[in-house]
Parts: C-alpha cells; sequence; structure tokens
C-alpha cells in the first residue's frame, strides 16, 4: 500500500549502536512507486489535515527539527543533546561528518565515553537500581527430551547488515533459499526426524513446516528458525506466529527467545523441486502443495514443494507454472512404480524451467541447476543430460554456494583448498574470490578448510 524505498535508496541519517550518526546517501534511484519512508509519513499526515506540522522537503529540514527539539529546555538535563548542529544548512548537512551524540556546543567529534563524568541522567544524578526478577519459562530450565523445546528465532548469515545492503533478492537468498529449523541430533533422534526432512513445529496458537537441519551447532533442547519467510514465499515459514505474547514486566522487552515448540515429523508422499523464469502466484502454489517455498535466484525462481496425496498430473502442474503451452520444448521422464517424474521446458535454446519430483526429496544438485538458466542448451544431448538434476562431466559442479557476493560453492572452495599447500581463509580468497566481499562467509570458509584437514589426515 505505501511502498518504501530500500536501503541503498535511502537518503539521511542512521544513528548506530554506540551513538555514532552517520551521513547516508542513496545510491539508486526507488523502483515504481517506492518513496522515502519521511516522504510517506508526510503525505499521511498531510491528508489527515496536519500538513502545518510537515511541510517537509527533504531529509536535512527533517535533521534542523530533530536536532532542535533535542537541545530544547535541555541544558544538559537528558543525555540525547544534538546543540553543536543546530542550525546546519543542506550543505552542511550534506558535508556531516559521523558524529557521536551528544553533541554540544563545538565539540566537534561529541562525546566518545558516555556518563565519563560518574554522572546520570537522574534528578540526583546518581544511578538508580531496579531489581527486578526475571520470568523463566520451564522449558528453559529443563526442556523435555519428547515435549516441548525452546523456539529461538532470528537472522541468517547474508541476511544481517552485509548484503541486505549491498545486493538484490536473488543473491541474497542463494546461500539459504528455503526456510529450515536447526535442531541438536538427540532432539531429533528422540521425534525419529532426518536431516533434510520436513517438520513440523507446534505452538499454543499456531504451527510453521520448515525444513529440518540436524547439527550439533545447535544446543541439545532448543531449535533454531530464522524468520525471513513471509506469506508471500512461504506456505507456512513464517516462524514469528508461534512466538509467544511474554514480555518482561519491568522492561518489556519481549520473550523472543524463550517460547515453546512441540516438533515432530510432517510426512509426506510426494516432494517436488522447480526451477522456473517467472515467479509463481501463492494462489497456485496452495492449489498444489500443502507445502512450498520460493525464493529468487538469478534469471529466476526455484520453487521447494511437498504433498500428502499422490498425483499424476505432473506435466499440467510444469505447464500451468510456466504459463505456456505448445511454444515449449519438453523433455521428461516419468517411474510409475516409484512416483517419480523429472522434466525440462526449452524455448529459444534456454531453460524455461524443470521440476523434479520423487516420494523422497529428489537427489539433485539445486545450486547447479539455478546457474542452468543462463546456460545455453542448443544441444538436445545437454537438454536430455538436465534431467539428471547434477551435472555430467560436460558441465562442472560448484555445489552449494557459500560465498553469495562471488558466487562461490562449496565444491570449488574443497577443491581449492586440496590444491594448497597451506590452505587459509585469504588463500581460498586469492584463488577463488570467496570470502573477499562482504566477508560474512569466512567463517564457514574455515571450517570447510579444518574439515578438509580432518578429512586427509583419517
Amino acid at each position: 500500500m505505501l511502498p518504501a524505498a530500500g536501503w541503498l535508496e535511502k537518503d539521511g541519517t542512521v544513528t548506530n549502536s554506540e551513538r555514532r550518526i552517520s551521513r547516508q546517501r542513496s545510491l539508486i534511484e526507488p523502483p515504481g512507486e517506492a518513496r522515502p519512508d519521511w516522504w510517506i509519513i508526510c503525505e499521511v499526515a498531510r491528508r489527515m489535515g496536519f500538513a502545518e506540522g510537515f511541510e517537509f522537503d527533504g531529509p536535512a529540514e527533517i535533521f534542523a527539527e530533530h536536532a532542535a527539539l533535542s537541545s530544547f529546555e535541555n541544558g544538559g538535563e537528558r543525555d540525547f543533546d544534538l546543540t553543536g548542529l543546530c542550525g546546519l544548512d543542506t550543505a552542511a548537512y550534506d558535508a556531516l561528518n559521523p558524529v557521536q551524540w551528544p553533541v554540544r556546543g563545538d565539540v566537534e567529534n561529541g562525546d566518545k565515553r558516555f556518563f565519563a563524568g560518574g554522572a546520570f541522567y537522574t534528578p540526583t544524578r546518581r544511578a538508580q537500581l531496579v531489581p527486578v526478577t526475571p520470568y523463566v519459562p520451564s522449558t528453559c530450565e529443563a526442556p523435555d527430551g519428547g515435549g516441548a523445546l525452546v523456539l529461538n528465532t532470528g537472522r541468517v548469515r547474508d541476511q544481517w547488515h552485509t548484503m541486505t545492503r549491498t545486493v538484490r533478492s536473488a543473491r541474497l537468498c542463494l546461500h539459504e533459499s528455503e526456510p529450515f529449523m536447526d535442531i541438536h541430533p538427540d532432539d531429533a533422534a528422540q521425534r525419529d526426524i532426518a536431516d533434510g526432512e520436513l517438520v513440523c513445529s507446534h505452538a499454543t496458537h499456531a504451527d510453521v513446516i520448515v525444513r529440518a537441519r540436524i547439527t550439533n551447532a545447535q544446543p541439545a533442547g532448543s531449535v533454531f528458525v530464522p524468520m525471513h519467510w513471509t506469506s508471500q514465499l512461504s506456505s507456512s515459514g513464517r516462524v514469528n506466529v508461534l512466538v509467544d505474547a511474554e514480555f518482561d514486566a519491568v522492561s518489556g522487552q519481549p520473550a523472543l527467545k524463550q517460547s515453546k515448540a512441540w516438533v515432530s515429523r510432517h510426512r509426506t508422499v510426494w516432494n517436488a523441486f522447480a526451477l522456473l523464469r517467472e515467479q509463481p502466484t501463492p494462489e497456485y502454489l496452495n492449489s498444489i502443495a500443502p507445502y512450498w517455498s520460493m525464493g529468487a535466484v538469478n534469471h529466476g525462481w526455484q520453487v521447494e514443494l511437498a504433498g500428502t496425496a499422490l498425483r499424476d498430473d505432473w506435466e499440467l502442474v510444469l505447464r500451468h507454472l510456466l504459463a505456456a503451452s505448445s511454444q515449449i520444448q519438453l523433455v521428461s521422464c516419468q517411474d510409475n512404480v516409484t512416483a517419480a517424474y523429472r522434466a525440462a521446458a526449452f524455448k529459444d535454446g534456454q531453460l524455461s524451467g524443470a521440476l523434479f519430483v520423487a516420494r523422497a526429496y529428489p537427489l539433485i544438485s539445486k545450486d547447479w541447476l539455478a546457474a542452468q538458466l543462463s546456460a545455453s542448451f542448443c544441444d538436445a544431448q545437454d537438454r536430455l543430460s538436465l534431467l539428471a538434476g547434477r551435472p555430467t562431466e560436460r558441465r562442472a559442479d560448484p555445489g552449494r554456494t557459500i560465498c553469495a557476493c562471488m558466487g562461490v560453492g562449496i565444491n570449488t572452495i574443497v577443491e581449492a583448498a586440496s590444491a594448497c599447500a597451506l590452505p587459509t581463509v585469504d588463500a581460498i580468497g586469492t584463488r577463488t574470490g570467496a570470502g573477499t566481499g562482504c566477508g560474512s562467509c569466512r567463517n564457514e570458509i574455515a571450517n570447510i578448510i579444518e574439515a578438509c584437514h580432518v578429512d586427509a589426515a583419517e
């Protein structure tokens, strides 16, 4: 309804956790009808009858009022004080260097150390310590082996302050393209959950279905589910619906890390992976599968699907997903005994889409398949070999994407580590480019190098 400008499209100031105000300048224009936050708020206010109070022409005027309000009747009584920045004109605002508040008088860099004088911003200037008794849910004290686990939600590696600022969705989703749950091996074994299976996480008021990832990195007694998937991108991946409405009575801080979750296998009779040039509609995906999720890739979309009832109309499904009929060239194979189906559609020498179906999850290389949307398929043998779902000798497989910035897969990193006499993260970066962008994958690269050394020693 009110499309807002994204990170690289914003123009204004940002303040980080150390109170540092930085001037941010837009690098690209907002697409379509997207507008800056300040413009949206001003337009809403004007149409509600408050035009007189929102007659701003840009972020410089808003910052000037912001600074003036911070110094109004302050005199050092309040911690937030931008008196030294009052009266900046547009040119001075545009040239503003990063500065920490409070900024009083002519202090060029602000006050770097808070409370350096030993006084606090209270009427007596002394600290006010408030004794509290935190509420701890019973599941946090002693999670029951077969019962509720502690649900932890949060962000994944590339969805933090690095790639969210510098890349578009297709690259942002390369590393993690499907909602998942990290679960400890002991908790998974108690619930008969295998790695890669779908799991259902229940709460008292909702449930979600995500892909299980069994890992020792997840502490026993708790699970982790990322929060990035909405109903536009997943049928049942909105983990925030599971979070209890509990909060600290004193601070008001929500108990985002202490909700209960009951986890069980989500049994399916078929699983599928689709690769498409055009984004399918959630309405159609809901009509063919109780579970689905999709994510952007370069030149298209990848879709995960799973169902609880067998079906035999997969060619029709693929044609609906492609929104095409006779103009495509289709190669396919089907096994009625195992209920497996594989098909790929081509048009003008390029891959239009593909569908892989199996009772268990199809054994394919998703990242390699996604890269084939930019490949040429004029050769009939190449078209047919695509149904294998993984590369033949004619096409290399970089493996699961580790470095989304540079598009480097795990197989490429392992090969480079094996070729180095003394592999390091920097050495891998020199050979492959991995880890030389935003740097968020460097820890994962280090773990891969360590695993290669362990395998070699064994």
